[in-house]
C-alpha cells in the first residue's frame, strides 16, 4: 500500500472519530450522594443522548422512589435534581418529596422473644379455700389444672373437688390437647372446648376444633387502626400522643411517611403527632379515631371449624347430640368486617350471615342474621373513650325459644339491654344498667342496677343498689 492511501485512511478514521463518541453511550464509576439523608451509593452510570442513566436499585438504597432492576434517567424522576462534580467523580442529588419513597413508621414494639418448641416441662397451678358459717358448718373446695408441654403440643387438664359434710365428689372441668403451627398461624385442639353459636353464645363440647390464631404472632395487628400521614421537609422526630399520653418518638428523614399499624387503645381518642425538624420547627398532624379490635383489616380472614358432641353438664361429665360448627370472617374495609357461620346442633341446621361496623364518632354495630328453623336476629352498640362508655344490645326470635337452663315453661321472644358509665374524675365513677326479658306478650323480667365508685379510697370500693321486677303483663 502507497503512503497516499495510508495516510487518506488515517484523516478519514480522524475524523470520524467524534461522531463516534457523541453517538456511542460512555460508562463511569461515580458516587451518588444525597446530602438530604447523609447518603451515598458508588455506581455504574451510562452517559446517552436521553442523559445520565443510572440504576433503579441505586435510587432506592438512597430512599428514591424509582423503579428497580432497570436502568433510568435522572431527569425521568419526579422532584430530582442533580449537578455533576467531575473532580470528586460525584453526582450530587436533591429531591423535593415527591421524588422519595414513603417512610413507614411502626410504634410497635416487635417480637424479640422466639418461642424454642424443643423445650418440654409440665406444670400445676392450684387453689383451695375453705369456709365456715354461724352454725360451725365448715366446708372446703379445691381445683387444680396440670399442664404438659414439649415440641408434640400442651396437655391440660382441670378438676375440682368439694368436701363438706353433706357432699363429697371429684369432678373433672376440661382435658385436652392443643397443637400449634405458628408459621401458619394456625392451631388444632382435640378434647374440651368452647366454641360460639350463631348468635355468639358459648357452647361447651368435647371433639376436635382447628382454626386461624393470630395470637400466635403478637406483633401482628389484626385490626385497622388510623392512618397518619405526612411530609418532613427535613431530618425530623416524630413524637405520637394518644389522648395526651406519649407512646414513643421515632426519627424520620425527609420526604413523606405514614402510620397505620400502631397499637391504640380501643374506643375512641385522638391521635397526635408532632413533627420537629432539625431546625427546631413543629407541624401537628391529629386525627380522631375509633378502634374495634373485633374488625379484621382489609384482606385478612380469620375461620374456625368445630365438630364434636355438645358437653351437657360439668357436674355428671355427660354429652349429648352431635354438633359441626364453621365459621368465616373476612375484612372488607377499614370499617366493615362481614361474617358467615353454619352450624348444625341438637340435628337441626342453621346459618347465620353478620357484619361489623365501626366509625368515628357513631361507635361499633354489629348485626346477626340467623336463618333456619329457629331464626333470629340481634343487634350490638357500643361506644367507650376514656370518659364515657355505652352500650346496647337486642335479640329477638322469629318464634318464642325456650331458654337455655330455664323452666320449661319459660318462653322467650326477646331480650335487651343497656348500660353506661361516666367518669367523674377525682369524684369517681358512676354506672347504670337494665335488662329486660320478654315473652311473647308479657314482660317477664326487669332489672336495674345503680352503682357508684369513689376515688377516695386507696381500694376499690362500690356501692350499687339494684331493683328487679318479674312476671309484669303487657299492656
Amino acid at each position: 500500500m502507497s503512503a497516499r492511501p495510508i495516510a487518506f485512511y488515517l484523516c478519514a478514521s480522524a475524523a470520524a472519530a467524534p461522531f463516534a463518541t457523541a453517538e456511542a453511550p460512555s460508562s463511569a464509576i461515580v458516587q451518588l450522594r444525597l446530602p438530604q439523608h447523609s447518603a451515598s451509593v458508588d455506581t455504574i452510570i451510562r452517559k446517552t443522548a436521553d442523559g445520565i442513566l443510572v440504576s433503579g436499585s441505586a435510587l432506592t438504597e438512597l430512599g428514591i422512589n424509582a423503579p428497580t432492576g432497570e436502568e433510568i434517567p435522572l431527569k425521568s424522576v419526579p422532584g430530582l435534581h442533580y449537578a455533576e462534580d467531575e473532580r470528586q467523580s460525584a453526582i450530587i442529588l436533591s429531591c423535593d418529596s415527591a421524588c422519595f419513597t414513603r417512610q413507614a413508621l411502626s410504634f410497635r414494639e416487635q417480637d424479640t422473644i422466639t418461642p424454642d418448641t424443643a423445650d418440654s416441662g409440665a406444670y400445676l397451678n392450684y387453689d383451695v379455700q375453705t369456709q365456715w358459717d354461724d352454725e360451725s358448718n365448715i366446708s372446703a373446695a379445691a381445683a387444680a389444672h396440670t399442664a404438659f408441654f414439649s415440641e408434640a403440643g400442651l396437655i391440660e387438664s382441670t378438676w375440682f373437688t368439694n368436701l363438706n359434710s353433706e357432699e363429697q365428689r371429684l369432678g373433672r372441668l376440661e382435658t385436652r390437647w392443643t397443637y400449634d403451627m405458628p408459621e401458619r398461624q394456625l392451631r388444632i385442639r382435640l378434647g374440651d372446648s368452647v366454641t360460639n353459636a350463631a348468635l355468639g353464645d358459648p357452647i361447651p363440647f368435647a371433639g376436635i376444633q382447628i382454626g386461624k390464631r393470630f395470637a400466635l404472632t403478637p406483633s401482628l395487628i389484626t385490626y385497622p387502626t388510623p392512618a397518619l400521614e405526612g411530609d418532613a421537609a427535613l431530618r425530623s422526630t416524630a413524637q405520637l400522643y394518644v389522648d395526651g399520653v406519649l407512646q414513643g418518638s421515632r426519627q424520620i428523614e425527609s420526604g413523606p411517611f405514614s402510620i397505620d399499624d400502631t397499637p391504640f387503645v380501643s374506643g375512641a381518642g385522638t391521635a397526635q403527632l408532632i413533627v420537629t425538624d432539625v431546625l427546631g420547627r413543629q407541624q401537628i398532624i391529629s386525627r380522631p379515631f375509633f378502634i374495634d379490635a373485633s374488625l379484621l383489616r382489609p384482606g385478612l380472614t380469620d375461620w374456625n371449624v368445630a365438630l364434636g358432641a355438645r358437653r351437657l353438664s360439668y357436674e355428671s361429665d355427660s354429652y349429648g347430640d352431635p354438633i359441626a360448627i364453621a365459621e368465616m370472617r373476612r375484612g372488607l374495609t377499614n370499617w366493615l368486617t362481614m361474617s358467615a357461620k353454619v352450624e348444625s346442633i341438637e340435628r337441626q341446621t342453621s346459618g347465620a350471615i353478620g357484619a361489623t361496623l365501626a366509625a368515628w364518632p357513631l361507635g361499633q354495630f354489629s348485626i346477626t342474621r340467623k336463618l333456619g328453623p329457629n331464626g333470629a336476629s340481634a343487634f350490638q352498640w357500643s361506644r367507650s373513650s376514656s370518659k364515657f362508655s355505652a352500650a346496647l344490645e337486642y335479640r329477638e326470635a322469629d318464634h318464642s325459644i325456650g331458654a337455655i337452663d330455664a323452666p320449661t315453661d319459660l318462653e322467650i321472644k326477646s331480650t335487651i339491654s343497656a348500660s353506661a358509665s361516666v367518669d367523674l374524675d377525682r369524684l369517681g365513677s358512676i354506672s347504670v344498667t337494665t335488662a329486660q326479658l320478654r315473652e311473647q306478650n308479657a314482660i317477664r323480667a326487669n332489672a336495674y342496677t345503680f352503682a357508684y365508685t369513689p376515688r377516695a379510697f386507696a381500694e376499690a370500693i362500690t356501692f350499687s343498689y339494684s331493683i328487679a321486677e318479674r312476671d309484669r303483663q303487657h299492656e
